[in-house]
């Protein structure tokens, strides 16, 4: 069995050419307008501080973000597509059209599948 934070295999600097170590950059708080662009490695239940669920997703410079799913982000996203390209748009709070429910959170979800597009990303 191995101690906490020992390394079971070589660290010799050949082994890990190459390599990017993935950080967690914390969670995706954004104001309307901004966007993020990752793979989306895993959706799950969120232990923490923020109650439901979570997606995380990885950037090209190898941080993991986190991004908690409202309502309508779980309505657009799905299980199948962790391991695909997805980039979100966070379009600000929104009121409901519908009488007597509350204001949301809005997003544009893309996935991108190596199609040609003018997205804002």
């Amino acid at each position: 069995m191995s101690k906490k934070n020992e390394v079971p295999f070589s660290t010799t600097p050949e082994d890990w050419k190459g390599a990017r170590e993935l950080t967690h950059a914390g969670f995706w708080k954004p104001e309307a307008g901004e966007s993020i662009r990752g793979i989306l490695t895993t959706i799950r239940d969120s232990q923490g501080e923020y109650k439901g669920s979570v997606a995380d997703f990885q950037q090209e410079s190898g941080e993991i973000i986190s991004v908690g799913m409202s309502a309508v982000l779980m309505s657009r996203i799905s299980r199948a597509l962790i391991g695909k390209e997805i980039g979100l748009v966070y379009l600000g709070k929104t009121a409901s059209e519908k009488a007597g429910k509350q204001d949301f959170h809005d997003f544009r979800v893309f996935v991108f599948d190596g199609g040609d597009s003018d997205l804002p990303f």
